[in-house]
């Protein structure tokens, strides 16, 4: 099945389904507060319509995952029966984000920086160098990364750099 047909199905099964979130349990007084977050998506490559749950956690510093959900739901007046992955346009809108128009909107943005343009294999690929050269085993970047075989080491990047640094924590 082609990329292009895999996420016109999910987007028909997300419609059908919702995604699942931990919503309503991390609103108290209008604050969302979570460290943690459990999605469940409709369908991946794996798990095809079944889907799976994921759960994402805080980080330190600007990457910071829960910040960006919580501030994502805040802006688009995201509810708990609307699409986590829709967003309110100029016009007031609700709108549902495709794979296409986020990395139009990334390149964009990277572009006027005079960064190179991406595609979406390349945040998959850019998460584990990350994770990598942060140190983390690889096993639990297999593990985060939800890949059931090694196909995962052929997305690591500078390893003149991981092989450096795993010699030294040897």
């Amino acid at each position: 099945m082609s990329a292009r047909r895999a996420f016109c199905r999910t987007l028909r099964t997300a419609r059908r389904s919702r995604f699942r979130t931990s919503l309503e349990a991390t609103i108290w007084g209008g604050a969302i507060r979570a460290r943690v977050r459990s999605l469940h998506l409709p369908w991946t490559k794996t798990k095809k319509e079944e889907g799976e749950d994921v759960t994402i956690c805080a980080q330190k510093g600007i990457t910071n995952p829960i910040a960006a959900l919580n501030h994502h739901i805040f802006m688009n007046d995201i509810e708990s029966d609307d699409l986590l992955a829709s967003y309110v346009d100029k016009q007031g809108t609700r709108r549902i984000l495709t794979k296409r128009a986020f990395l139009l909107r990334c390149n964009e943005i990277w572009l006027k920086e005079g960064l190179p343009g991406l595609t979406g294999h390349s945040f998959r690929i850019g998460g584990t160098t990350y994770f990598l050269l942060k140190g983390k085993d690889p096993n639990v970047v297999k593990a985060l990364g939800r890949w059931s075989s090694d196909a995962f080491l052929r997305y690591w990047r500078q390893l003149d750099q991981l092989g450096i640094m795993y010699i030294e924590m040897m």
